[in-house]
């Protein structure tokens, strides 16, 4: 595998408990740069993110980085896990998550999961 390609590789997934295999893919560099952006225009939250659900079967986001970080996404929280640092914010109007989410390639999430729970 070229080394350049899998340093610049951000993976993105849904977690969907209705769908056999959760759905993933691949996030383009300008893309990542831009939840970058979101993420430190975030507020640090002290609050952990209530893993009950509103909407039945949607657990989430999660986003893995080229530096093997990792965010996770629920609930209007964003949890950041480098290493062994964990760091919480607070996404009100949940831009993080709707950015990945709107950057999935079509046909790959379920239509009502972006319009219906997110309005995109």
């Amino acid at each position: 595998m070229n080394k350049s390609k899998s340093q610049n590789s951000w993976l993105c997934k849904a977690e969907l408990d209705f769908e056999e295999k959760q759905p993933m893919w691949k996030l383009e560099t300008n893309k990542a740069s831009k939840l970058l952006d979101i993420w430190n225009s975030l507020k640090t939250s002290f609050e952990p993110s209530n893993r009950k659900s509103a909407y039945l079967g949607y657990g989430g986001t999660y986003l893995k980085s080229s530096d093997n970080s990792e965010w996770h996404i629920f609930n209007k929280t964003v949890t950041r896990v480098n290493n062994n640092t964990i760091e919480v914010r607070f996404d009100k109007n949940r831009y993080f998550e709707k950015t990945i989410l709107k950057s999935a390639p079509s046909g790959i999430l379920p239509d009502a999961l972006c319009s219906l729970l997110f309005g995109i």
